[in-house]
């Protein structure tokens, strides 16, 4: 389903310039570097800001150590992160 969705978007146009030119990039390759910067993006901001719910299961030492992960992500790691993800 998603290689459909990214199929229907068609042919890869990269435009370099943004707003000043009304000129936009548009397709599949876009939406995928899209897509991968918003979930880069996501990931630290929602460690540091949600707490992880201990559960015990197979997943257990993951949910363990996400609880723990809370302590090393900072603030200004997220804001690296979000740099990071502009740049």
């Amino acid at each position: 389903v998603k290689l459909q969705l990214l199929g229907s978007l068609g042919r890869s146009h990269w435009e370099l310039g943004g707003f000043q030119n009304e000129r936009f990039s548009s397709g599949a390759g876009p939406a995928i570097l899209v897509a991968q910067m918003l979930s880069r993006l996501s990931a630290p901001y929602l460690i540091r800001t949600r707490d992880y719910i201990a559960e015990v299961g197979p997943k257990s030492p993951f949910y363990a150590f996400m609880i723990e992960a809370k302590h090393l992500v900072s603030w200004s790691r997220v804001s690296f992160a979000t740099a990071y993800c502009f740049i």
